[in-house]
């Protein structure tokens, strides 16, 4: 179990029920991993169903009942130790762990958790079980004067069919046993003691880490880069506004009206940008929430005991694959671009557009990866169109298109159909930029 010094600060903010705003009480996950306490969930069932609170996704109720969710060991854990904490700082009545009684409590045993009165903390410093533990005077621990490490104890796991101690895990039906399980119901089956198949399954856990850490950082930089996007797209629109009153005060009073409506546009163009390009950051932040989850998950399994670490395989297993899935479908490309341009007439009323551009049409030159061969020729293609969606030759005027890149100097020609081609040689392989100036833009 991981160490918690008792001079640390420790607080209940991610340990409450998000229910009953209570200290979890047997926390359980939910299939969209988010946890409550097994009696909140009880009140939450309708019939075989659930709906999470925060997510608003189904869950199925399991055929044992609420019971049978998957227990959320890593917020049991951490409720142990801070219950631990709070009475080794004397903020909870404290009773003696050996005898239960009610003689004042004299001493604490950071190496085995236990609180103990005058009488059994004799018999503690004489057994030859406990010989070398540091037990501490409980009224050092009060004034702060003993900076010491404590660990919450494991809980002693039993099977629930013959009472016995949990000391193997059968590989064949992924759970612990008992010694009486395995000759009767997992006869034959493969399973050996906890602490091998634990070293087993920490070994196996390792690919695991290294791919949520990679998709981590990945979804990082996609979170900055839209993030940065959605700035760009902001401080466009700001621009534009200053353009639009500019051009309106020029106008007469009859035209004012008229500037409403176009500001007005400009705001259904940019929530629309924002609001697709909200609905991507929620999916990345929520796919990163999933994923840090897991890391912390895979963190707490290589500090757990041998039987939690075991008992959460098939949990971390199952949200690896659906993480993985889910990064695999997740668009991490800015969905929306700050491409909007506004046009200004002395005699229509101004309107905007978003630039309409081609794609390469010698696409055979490049790589899959993007990249550029030596030698090739590719060309793009540049259509601008007006509001309608007809060619508007007028936005280009020639030598307006610029190429910035390490090859031969661009080559610009009119199509006469209101594009433009530029084209140029690869001087070495590898990436290319091409800039192409618009109106300036």
């Amino acid at each position: 179990m991981a160490a918690m010094n008792v001079k640390n600060t420790c607080t209940a903010d991610n340990l409450t029920c998000p229910l009953c705003y209570q200290i979890f009480k047997c926390p359980k996950y939910l299939p969209c991993h988010h946890s409550y306490c097994e009696k909140c969930l009880e009140k939450m069932q309708v019939q075989s169903k659930i709906i999470c609170p925060q997510c608003r996704r189904e869950a199925t109720v399991p055929v044992g009942g609420v019971k049978d969710f998957d227990n959320n060991f890593l917020i049991n854990r951490l409720v142990d130790e801070l219950i631990l904490k709070r009475k080794v700082e004397g903020e909870t009545e404290v009773k003696c762990d050996e005898c239960m009684g009610e003689d004042p409590v004299e001493t604490f045993c950071p190496d085995c958790t236990m609180f103990l009165c005058l009488l059994c903390n004799e018999h503690h410093k004489r057994s030859y079980r406990y010989r070398g533990h540091a037990i501490v005077p409980l009224v050092d621990l009060k004034s702060k004067k003993e900076d010491i490490s404590v660990q919450s104890k494991p809980k002693v796991m039993l099977c629930k069919e013959h009472d016995n101690e949990l000391k193997y895990y059968c590989e064949t039906c992924e759970e612990l046993v008992c010694l009486y399980c395995t000759v009767k119901e997992h006869n034959g089956h493969n399973h050996d003691t906890v602490k091998k198949m634990a070293n087993k399954q920490r070994s196996e856990l390792k690919d695991i880490t290294a791919t949520v850490e990679g998709i981590v950082k990945g979804l990082s930089e996609a979170h900055d880069k839209i993030t940065d996007m959605g700035d760009k797209i902001r401080q466009q629109a700001g621009e534009i506004d200053k353009k639009i009153d500019e051009h309106y005060d020029k106008l007469i009073e009859k035209l004012k009206e008229q500037k409403e409506e176009v500001k007005q546009r400009l705001g259904e163009i940019v929530s629309q940008k924002e609001k697709n390009m909200t609905t991507q950051l929620e999916e990345v932040e929520s796919t990163q929430a999933q994923a840090r989850n897991m890391k912390e998950l895979d963190n707490a399994v290589k500090e757990s005991s041998d039987e939690e670490a075991l008992s959460a395989k098939k949990q971390v297993i199952n949200q690896m694959k659906e993480l993985i899935e889910k990064r695999n479908t997740l668009n991490t490309t800015p969905v929306e671009l700050s491409n909007i341009v506004l046009y200004c007439s002395e005699t229509k009323l101004p309107e905007f557009s978003q630039l309409t551009v081609g794609d390469y049409t010698n696409s055979e030159m490049l790589h899959s990866s993007g990249h550029l061969c030596k030698g090739g020729k590719p060309e793009f293609r540049i259509m601008t169109k007006d509001t309608k969606g007809q060619s508007d030759a007028s936005r280009i005027s020639q030598g307006s298109v610029q190429s910035i890149a390490e090859v031969t100097a661009a080559q610009v020609r009119y199509n006469n159909d209101g594009s433009y081609t530029t084209s140029f040689v690869a001087k070495l392989a590898g990436e290319v930029t091409l800039s192409v100036l618009i109106e300036g833009e």
